[in-house]
């Protein structure tokens, strides 16, 4: 891998903004704030904990004092306090649900308070919640409350569906002075020509090639490797058959990244012919002690071989892949037990109502991971099924494990799910 780094104060140089990989760096940085600009709340993702380092990145790269760009403006100004770990605060909000202002909502909760605003709901696209996140009873833990819920993103203005955090208090009389509340910006989600900006660059006199972009978000992703954290925004570029290039954006400047191109899944490397070797030349030696007979290259391939199939069998296995297999509704409501068919591979629950007593691990209330209910196995028509399994608030994927006979899930009460099962014809 190579890399070039640029600071932000080099970007107005002349020389370099006027070279080609000047234009693409330059035209990058533009396309990376105009999303910002108009989807503030989705490039940050979540305001506070990591999303408030990937704020500050995205206020670098934007707000680079040699050449700074238009960055977003909250639709409310940021509140102060409410910060203080098992404090009592008082909260107002004031609301209005289709164009008919409502009373003003006053609750009691224990700090630290969080107003997270309009942010996407866990059941489904172009849904949103007004939420505010804080103590859960006693200061067991983190649970939230929901202003609004499910509020499509067309009915979230000023005029219609509106809610705004009035005041967060401190009942017990000490100093409020542990931090403030994090700006709220509006629900925009960017537009395509936003995720997939074209730059075009001039190669030579009168030549330009439009060069595509690819956004790849900031993320925090915990997987069975361990923690796999990105909170520079960046873009992928895709010009040359064998390279891979990436710019990314960081708090100091930007980073243009140049990766060898990976071979499809399930396939070896491809590698360079080797040289015809030069008949004038002797052929080499080996070292001492070495003969041909320890250079079993038949042996290395074999060996080669069988590793390339051992990693494509492990990728098949982390990833669940529905490719080949023909779904059939199992059946939905707040519980179902049913009969899975022969030849059952996977068995997909999506949630359809999000129960009110969700929970998280710890058996507390939480935002995030839920816990909505349980799902098992059989493998008998015997009435007791095997151990269970979380479900959570969102559509989860299980594999039927050999011998499994019948399919069985349960939903908190007030909640709803349907199944699917994923079979081999």
């Amino acid at each position: 891998m190579a890399r070039i780094f640029i600071p932000y104060s080099q970007l107005g140089d002349q020389g370099f903004a006027g070279s080609p990989l000047g234009q693409l760096v330059v035209g990058a940085r533009g396309a990376a704030c105009a999303l910002y600009n108009n989807a503030p709340n989705w490039a940050i993702a979540d305001p506070v904990g990591i999303g408030s380092l990937v704020k500050s990145i995205w206020d670098a790269i934007c707000g680079s004092p040699s050449n700074p760009l238009p960055q977003p403006i909250p639709i409310q100004p940021p509140i102060a306090g409410g910060r203080c770990e098992c404090a009592q605060y008082q909260i107002i909000v004031s609301r209005q649900s289709q164009g008919v202002p409502q009373s003003n909502i006053i609750f009691n909760v224990f700090g630290p308070v969080i107003v997270r605003g309009w942010v996407a709901s866990p059941l489904g696209s172009g849904l949103y919640d007004y939420r505010i996140d804080h103590g859960a009873p006693q200061c067991g833990g983190r649970t939230f409350t929901n202003i609004f819920a499910n509020v499509v993103q067309e009915d979230i203005r000023t005029d219609f569906t509106w809610a705004e955090t009035l005041s967060i208090t401190r009942l017990d009389g000490q100093p409020d002075d542990c931090g403030g509340q994090p700006p709220i910006y509006s629900p925009q989600v960017p537009s395509p020509s936003l995720l997939n900006p074209t730059v075009n660059v001039d190669i030579a006199p009168g030549v330009t090639i439009p060069v595509g972009l690819v956004f790849v978000k900031p993320s925090l992703n915990i997987d069975v490797g361990g923690v796999n954290i990105n909170l520079s925004p960046s873009f992928n570029i895709d010009l040359a058959p064998d390279v891979n290039i990436n710019i990314g954006f960081n708090v100091g400047g930007v980073n243009v990244n140049f990766f060898p191109k990976q071979p499809p899944s399930g396939q070896p490397p491809s590698l360079p012919p080797s040289p015809s070797p030069d008949p004038r030349q002797p052929p080499p030696k080996l070292p001492p002690g070495i003969d041909n007979d320890d250079c079993d290259l038949a042996e290395i391939e074999e060996k080669l071989r069988r590793i390339l199939e051992r990693l494509a069998k492990l990728e098949e296995c982390a990833c669940p892949s529905f490719e080949g297999l023909s779904p059939q509704v199992l059946g939905e409501g707040n519980s179902l037990i049913a009969s899975l068919p022969e030849k059952s591979r996977w068995v997909r629950v999506e949630l359809l109502q999000l129960p009110p007593n969700a929970r998280s691990w710890n058996g507390l209330s939480a935002p995030s991971p839920v816990t909505a209910g349980w799902a098992w196995f059989s493998l008998s028509n015997a009435e007791d099924m095997g151990d269970r399994m979380p479900l959570d608030a969102m559509s989860k994927a299980f594999q039927v494990p050999p011998g499994a006979r019948r399919f069985a899930f349960t939903v908190y009460t007030g909640g709803n799910a349907r199944a699917e099962v994923y079979r081999k014809l």
